[in-house]
């Protein structure tokens, strides 16, 4: 799993290791985001990945009375650019201003895996910082 999470890891941040923050921690390219990737092994082959997305501000979203309206909008967002994953679950989180958290399941610990939490965390970090 270590590879896996090496080879996701470079797939979203790339040649920028100030992003890095732990071996299975990172930030967004913008920094308003911090990433946590967690691995509940199944088997040799396959793992559950959780990714805890945890803002680093308080995110502002224009007419937004408060920071539930912010979470309210957010959320909405995610679970419609998400829809398509069938095997993709968000939750929310308790900590700070706004953090979150999507289960994987069956995640394919191998080339395709990696492409397919690429795509995901993708489309969530697109969707929460304006993409």
């Amino acid at each position: 799993m270590e590879v896996f999470q090496k080879e996701l890891i470079f797939s979203i941040i790339g040649l920028s290791p100030e992003r890095q923050i732990s071996a299975n921690e990172f930030l967004t390219k913008t920094g308003a985001y911090r990433i946590a990737l967690e691995f509940r092994k199944i088997s040799t082959r396959v793992s559950d990945v959780v990714v805890r997305i945890f803002a680093t501000n308080a995110p502002i979203l224009d007419g937004a009375q408060s920071f539930k309206d912010v979470r309210t909008v957010l959320n909405r967002k995610l679970d419609y650019a998400l829809g398509e994953f069938k095997e993709v679950s968000r939750h929310s989180g308790t900590e700070g201003t706004y953090n979150i958290w999507l289960n994987m399941k069956g995640v394919e610990l191998h080339t395709d895996g990696v492409e397919y939490c690429r795509r995901v965390l993708t489309r969530a970090i697109d969707c929460l910082e304006g993409g």
